[in-house]
């Protein structure tokens, strides 16, 4: 007859040979005899726990921990069952334990520093990520949470190597391909970044995920047909997923076809009523329909905005110094705090900035800092990092420097921080340049806007109130690598050619209307468009549209590169 010890291996074996059935069984058996086992309530926890039954994982390893808390092991997979459960402080409780018990304890700490990231701690989760590398230079997973905290912290070429590292280790991780791709991606590498999210979708077909970065991918490289053949097939993977539909949405979008990305994005609405993605790509989508009633417009923005200010915690008084002979504090708050159209226009700004007078301070959602951020912090006082900072620990951030102005530059465009400003982090808040529309929050009290954009006596279309300057509010500089002015094309060529290099979206029947009208009117004129999409069946588009309104097609030439 066997022995407790020999019953419990033999448990082990089965279930690490992928008998749960018969590994469970002997658990039972065992647990019949000897109630308080705590190594065979911890192993059928984790049995538990790989098939998905997390509550009766919590309670059997639980128990486990009651009987013997000083094993380090108990409280790791406590803290892993935790985590499935949703308990994430339960879980970084746990893993602390581990941690405690056995310092050295180097999955305890990579899954530690993993949930750290998830949370937003990226300073903590680096430092304990460093710890389990030093301690198993063979653990990949600790080095995909390095390259995660290290990328969230505004390091990329950093995490590049530490994703590289990784998959040195385990050349088939589909997630760490994943991770090291989207980077390539970001850093503009998008070559690169399609093979290895290839690869990803290779590794893992049916993972909705993996198509949908690697369409983004595509996006971004201009290959819309193929992104949207890969938002698709992620779509009919997970059909209830709100990310895909909002990905197939951005797809058409940039292939002109706004309604239906619409469409798209309030389907994900539906699934997900607070995916703050899926609302501004709502809300910036609708603005390129040429029908789009303002009324409307606005209308979607002020729910939006209660909704937002609703679900944010209640503002806390401000309890800034009203010496009127110290500095005032300025607070800008921007993802384009880099080679971005925002720039031309800011720069002038934050260059003459009174330095007596003013404070500035910047707030950059920048994941690709480049030259021109650079620029930037040249002008700035103070620069704040907010990739991978949470809204509630921005906005006291916010307070923390005493901001008395904060200006929102991005309005409901791609990595703004619009719910940071809905918690009221500075007694006065302002949107100003990089949006066409209201913020819809009634926590903003200015837009900065001047009578042509915004005449007298219209209609009011913002929640905000109107400060008209009496020039024109934008003041625009060349970039740094802007070229000299060249000869006028028309004097060599013998024609004038009109150029066009437009976001796709906002290409519309009407637009093709004008610009026919325009050849028309010029019959010795020509067409020339480029934009890094305008290739493939999109080029072919873009054909028919002016051939289909009488314009002979060799007038017209559709690049993807500047000629």
């Amino acid at each position: 007859m066997a022995t407790l010890e020999q019953a419990y291996d033999l448990a082990v074996q089965r279930f690490q040979a992928g008998d749960v059935g018969q590994a469970q069984q002997v658990c039972r058996q065992i647990l019949a005899q000897v109630p308080q086992q705590a190594d065979t309530l911890h192993l059928l926890g984790v049995i538990e726990h790989s098939a998905g039954r997390n509550d009766e994982a919590c309670e059997l390893i639980g128990k486990a921990v009651a009987i013997d808390g000083a094993n380090a092991s108990f409280h790791l997979n406590l803290g892993l069952v935790h985590k499935a459960l949703g308990r994430f402080q339960d879980a970084i409780d746990e893993y602390r334990r581990a941690v405690e018990l056995d310092e050295d304890f180097a999955e305890a700490l990579c899954n530690l520093g993993n949930l750290l990231w998830e949370q937003g701690e990226m300073e903590e989760a680096a430092k304990l990520s460093r710890r389990a590398i030093k301690l198993r230079p063979d653990l990949s997973q600790a080095h995909n949470n390095l390259a995660n905290a290290l990328k969230a912290l505004g390091r990329p070429d950093e995490a590049i190597g530490l994703y590289e590292d990784a998959l040195q280790r385990r050349p088939d991780d589909p997630e760490v391909m994943r991770n090291l791709g989207n980077l390539l991606r970001n850093r503009g590498r998008h070559d690169e970044a399609i093979a290895r999210l290839s690869e990803a979708v290779r590794l893992l077909p049916k993972d909705a995920q993996s198509h949908i970065c690697l369409g983004q991918a595509q996006l971004e490289s201009g290959w819309l047909p193929e992104a949207q053949a890969s938002f698709e097939k992620a779509v009919k993977l997970n059909p209830g997923g709100a990310e895909g539909l909002i990905a197939l949405g951005n797809a058409l979008k940039d292939q002109g076809q706004a309604a239906d990305a619409i469409g798209l994005y309030r389907r994900a609405l539906q699934i997900e009523p607070n995916n703050a993605l899926a609302h501004d790509n709502l809300l910036f989508t609708t603005g390129y329909l040429p029908e789009a009633d303002p009324m409307e417009m606005l209308a979607l923005h002020v729910q939006w905005g209660r909704r937002a200010i609703e679900s944010a915690p209640r503002p806390m008084p401000h309890l800034n110094s009203r010496d009127s002979d110290r500095r005032l504090r300025i607070g800008y708050v921007s993802p384009d705090f880099c080679a971005h159209a925002v720039a031309c226009f800011l720069v002038p700004i934050l260059a003459e900035h009174d330095a007596k007078q003013v404070e500035v301070y910047c707030y950059a959602q920048v994941e690709n800092p480049d030259s021109t951020t650079e620029q930037f912090q040249t002008h700035a006082h103070h620069w704040r990092n907010t990739c991978g900072v949470n809204d509630d620990r921005m906005a006291q951030m916010i307070r923390d420097d005493g901001i008395d102005v904060l200006v929102d530059l991005a309005g409901h465009t791609q990595n703004n921080r619009l719910p940071v400003l809905a918690r009221k982090p500075s007694p006065v808040q302002a949107t100003y340049l990089g949006y066409g529309h209201t913020t819809g929050l009634e926590t903003v009290d200015y837009r900065l806007t001047d009578g042509v954009v915004d005449p007298e006596g219209e209609a009011p279309k913002y929640v905000e109130k109107l400060v008209r300057f009496n020039y024109c509010f934008l003041c625009y500089a060349p970039p740094r690598y802007a070229t000299d002015v060249q000869p006028l094309p028309a004097k060599r060529n013998g024609h004038i050619t009109f150029g066009s290099i437009t976001n796709p979206a906002k290409l519309n029947e009407q637009v093709f209307d004008l610009w026919a009208h325009v050849l028309d009117a010029v019959p010795d004129a020509r067409m020339l468009m480029v934009r890094s999409s305008f290739r493939g069946t999109v080029r072919d588009r873009l054909i028919d549209a002016f051939t289909n309104r009488g314009i002979d097609p060799n007038r017209v030439s559709i690049e993807s590169d500047i000629p």
